[in-house]
């Protein structure tokens, strides 16, 4: 009785929310992932052009994963499918797929979208060719759209500020971000009827990382701009991001500093 008594009161939660998403009511947007899980495939591209000694270099970042989102208790479980990270630059090419087929961790997050345990993926660690080892933190760490803590309804404007920081081995970053955001209305996307947010963002970002046996910090101002799907069962359907940065990039143990921009793009979204 008590089952059916929780399974009845689930339905009704998920058709109040439904039903408020096929109107102009307002809503409030959390996350509670389906018991079945969401799968995921996310794709980024960054275009590095940096200026050494008045000669462009191009440098081109490319990865991939995919990975199975579930709850687990008061936390959701992340059981990685593929990952790939592949850098093309003047002094060749590095990186290509790396082994974490069927590892998985536990990873907190707030019904906003605030990662609030990444303790579990930084236990996963791997290893990419020409690089130091490095953890799932730096691929988790600002996957999940962040989510108003207000009730909204279609055309409802607000503006937020987050802090984003990354520290893995390899890899340390902090960035600033002020979005400005606005709740468009809802869209079906794949068969779901979503909703759909929108931001312009801008900030500044410091990453400190290692390449080939070489100390780097890049920092600077970036502009950007992302577009959120959401589904009314508690998920994120699709996220995109583009985002230009300028800033510097210094190689810190030869004593060198260049002009650096970078194109960044990224798109994320649930897969049947």
């Amino acid at each position: 009785m008590k089952q059916k008594t929780l399974i009845s009161a689930s339905l009704i939660l998920t058709i109040t929310a439904a039903a408020a998403f096929s109107q102009n009511k307002p809503v409030t947007l959390s996350y509670k992932y389906p018991s079945q899980g969401v799968t995921y495939t996310s794709r980024s591209a960054i275009h590095e052009i940096m200026d050494v000694q008045g000669q462009s270099m191009d440098v081109y970042v490319n990865s991939s994963l995919r990975c199975l989102v579930k709850p687990d208790g008061d936390k959701l479980s992340i059981t990685m499918d593929s990952l790939s990270q592949n850098i093309d630059s003047p002094q060749g090419a590095m990186g290509g797929p790396v082994d974490v087929k069927g590892k998985s961790f536990n990873l907190g997050l707030s019904p906003s979208g605030v990662v609030t345990d990444l303790s579990g993926a930084k236990k996963v660690t791997y290893g990419v060719a020409g690089s130091a080892d490095s953890d799932l933190s730096t691929s988790f760490i600002d996957f999940f759209p962040r989510l108003p803590e207000k009730r909204i309804r279609p055309g409802d404007t607000w503006t937020s500020t987050d802090t984003v920081r990354s520290e893995a081995a390899i890899n340390n970053m902090v960035t600033v971000v002020t979005s400005n955001n606005k709740f468009e209305g809802y869209e079906d996307l794949n068969g779901i009827r979503c909703a759909k947010i929108t931001a312009t963002t801008q900030g500044t970002s410091t990453m400190r990382n290692q390449v080939q046996g070489m100390d780097m910090k890049t920092s600077g101002n970036f502009t950007g701009n992302t577009s959120t799907w959401f589904a009314p069962d508690g998920y994120f359907v699709k996220f995109t991001e583009n985002t230009k940065m300028t800033g510097t990039m210094e190689m810190t143990n030869e004593g060198y500093s260049f002009p650096i921009t970078l194109d960044i793009t990224k798109t994320t979204q649930a897969v049947k």
